[in-house]
């Protein structure tokens, strides 16, 4: 940092702001040359979103996050409002979830709870959307006045063979 630019001078170089001692009666202000600082601004940047996805990720993997989507779901007209029943979708493979314009392993479409007729309704679901690993997923569902929540507990690991 250098001060003894004369009087009543203001030296501005590049990233960090400096006050100097009093120079013939004026207070003269320097900024020290850096080339890094807006760079490592971004890198930092960079950095903090890195690790927010990471969490994210590592979160939903664990069924933590609530995914709400309008689903087909199969319930008895005698299923009560709070209660819950074990459940089973089977994710999409690779031709129907281009028909259905899903990815491939999307797990949401369609779940099996009872022998009774589909219904087209909110639900939240806490699990991953995309499950192209397992054959078919599990979930207990419960029943709301007019949505239902199902929580993913696991799944058989291998290609689907069913299409929905």
């Amino acid at each position: 940092m250098d001060c003894s630019t004369g009087p009543n001078t203001i030296v501005i170089l590049a990233a960090q702001w400096h006050a100097c001692e009093d120079v013939g009666g004026m207070t003269t202000v320097t900024k020290e040359s850096s080339d890094f600082g807006g760079i490592s601004v971004l890198v930092m940047l960079g950095i903090i979103a890195g690790i927010c996805y990471w969490i994210y990720t590592g979160i939903d993997s664990e069924g933590w996050m609530q995914h709400s989507e309008e689903s087909s779901i199969t319930a008895q007209g005698n299923w009560f409002v709070g209660e819950s029943k074990d459940c089973i979708s089977y994710p999409l493979d690779d031709k129907t979830a281009q028909v259905m314009s899903k990815p491939p392993g999307y797990a949401l479409s369609k779940i099996g709870c009872d022998d009774g007729p589909e219904h087209s309704v909110p639900i939240a679901f806490f699990g991953r959307t995309e499950q192209p690993e397992y054959a078919w997923v599990t979930w207990p569902c419960t029943r709301h006045e007019s949505s239902f929540t199902c929580k993913q507990t696991g799944g058989s690991l291998g290609k689907s063979v069913n299409a929905n």
